[in-house]
């Protein structure tokens, strides 16, 4: 069994041994299906000012760019702000990457849209799937678990970060819409186990792509429920007013996203007035060293190289 698996059993009329309803064969496919998506499911951990571990949940990424990181999770997982959250890749190297931003959210489908700065380790983004989903469709889902053991000092209960997420799958229960004037949400339900809180926000896969975000599960019935990926599309959609009839992908509404928040290059040049001290320094370069003096100068030391710098807009009178 993966680590979180499921471990119920029972035979079938055939002799047949199955786990949830998945023979032997499904749940290889299942399992196989997510291995090269399992890197991109990262732990959102959230830390005291003494930097204890307070609480710990599940993301995924959705789109990367040259500067910056897409990742898709629940509403529930965040505070109203930012409270420095960081995430953890499962490579092994324990880095962790602050969350930058918030970009949005949304607390009635609660789901909730963030980025993360700078250079991520190379992991695909995960690819969506809006087609029908049908009852008896066979699942998994590819989440971080953090059980608590009695490791403090005198006993306490402390979270322990696995380092692998988890796998949990089986069937599709049921699916209901519920939609208004406003609002499109459609839920998906599995009736197999899944561990814990911290794995809301993890993605729901069938063959291989992404159908919904787990949300929790219900302790009192143990039915567990995902928001489906058609809502996803449905909320960037309303967010970027796109219009019901557009037929951007999800992949291309991310990027509509991510050119919106990307900073903007003013249209114009600056030009430089050289310094006198600049004049006297660059007399006593060689000529070949002249380009990586002004470009250090310009990166560390402006002051020095210019002593006046303007801006000329392009395309304006």
């Amino acid at each position: 069994m993966e680590a979180g698996g499921s471990s119920s059993s029972r035979g079938t009329g055939t002799g047949e041994f199955t786990v949830y309803g998945l023979t032997q064969n499904d749940d290889k496919q299942l399992v196989d299906s997510t291995i090269p998506f399992r890197g991109s499911v990262v732990r959102i951990i959230r830390v005291s000012k003494e930097e204890d571990v307070i609480g710990t949940s599940t993301a995924f990424l959705v789109f990367r760019g040259e500067k910056r990181s897409l990742f898709l999770t629940c509403d529930h997982n965040f505070m109203k702000k930012k409270m420095g959250e960081v995430i953890r890749f499962s490579n092994g190297d324990k880095k962790n990457y602050p969350v930058e931003k918030i970009l949005y959210r949304d607390g009635a489908r609660d789901l909730l849209l963030f980025s993360v700065k700078g250079d991520v380790p190379e992991n695909p983004c995960v690819e969506f799937s809006t087609d029908k989903i049908e009852q008896h469709d066979k699942v998994v889902i590819v989440g971080h678990t953090t059980p608590s053991l009695p490791l403090g000092r005198n006993g306490e209960l402390v979270p322990v970060l696995v380092n692998q997420p988890g796998l949990y799958r089986g069937r599709i229960s049921t699916t209901f819409i519920r939609e208004d004037i406003q609002k499109y949400y459609e839920k998906i339900t599995y009736n197999f186990p899944v561990a814990g809180e911290s794995v809301g926000g993890a993605p729901l896969f069938r063959d291989g792509k992404v159908i919904g975000v787990h949300l929790a599960r219900d302790g009192r019935n143990g039915r567990s429920d995902a928001v489906s990926a058609r809502t996803v599309l449905q909320v960037l959609r309303e967010w970027l007013g796109v219009g019901e009839d557009s037929q951007a992908t999800i992949k291309e509404l991310l990027q509509i996203v991510y050119d919106k928040i990307k900073p903007k290059v003013p249209n114009g040049m600056l030009t430089c007035r050289p310094s006198p001290m600049f004049l006297v320094f660059a007399s006593n370069i060689q000529s070949s060293d002249f380009f990586t003096a002004v470009e250090f100068l310009l990166s560390n030391h402006p002051i020095f190289l210019c002593s006046q710098l303007s801006y000329h807009p392009i395309g304006r009178s």
